[in-house]
């Protein structure tokens, strides 16, 4: 049986945006993706730190606890990595108790980068993210 999510509000949200990955994504621009890849599964145990839109994700995610019977809410975490980098994410998302169990995994396989994406009216999300 599928899963309707008719009668629910989808958020995607991606990693950068949801954790603070600074340092990893230093390594992916000068070392490329195999060595961020490798370093995101050596590190699948480390916690992430929170980034920009943790905070507004998990107020949003208390709309469920609100409607517990509707979970109105579906967040969706978007990644142009492979699943295998997904891990320390999702061990992130466990650990702070996060009520996100859905991931796309396939945006480098479309040939779309989540930097192309313009979010916030038109803002590029590499310039929002970048913490000063």
């Amino acid at each position: 049986m599928a899963y309707s999510i008719d009668d629910k509000l989808v958020v995607g949200i991606s990693a950068n945006a949801l954790f603070h990955l600074k340092y990893e994504n230093e390594i992916f621009i000068k070392e490329g993706l195999e060595a961020y890849r490798n370093y995101q599964v050596k590190n699948k145990d480390k916690i992430l730190p929170t980034g920009v839109a943790f905070p507004f994700i998990k107020r949003l995610l208390k709309i469920n606890e609100i409607h517990n019977s509707e979970k109105p809410i579906e967040v969706v975490f978007l990644s142009k990595n492979s699943p295998e980098t997904g891990i320390r994410i999702f061990n992130s998302i466990k650990y702070y108790s996060l009520d996100i169990t859905r991931a796309v995994y396939t945006l480098n396989n479309w040939g779309v980068t989540v930097d192309e994406m313009f979010l916030l009216g038109g803002i590029e999300k590499r310039k929002f993210l970048e913490i000063k």
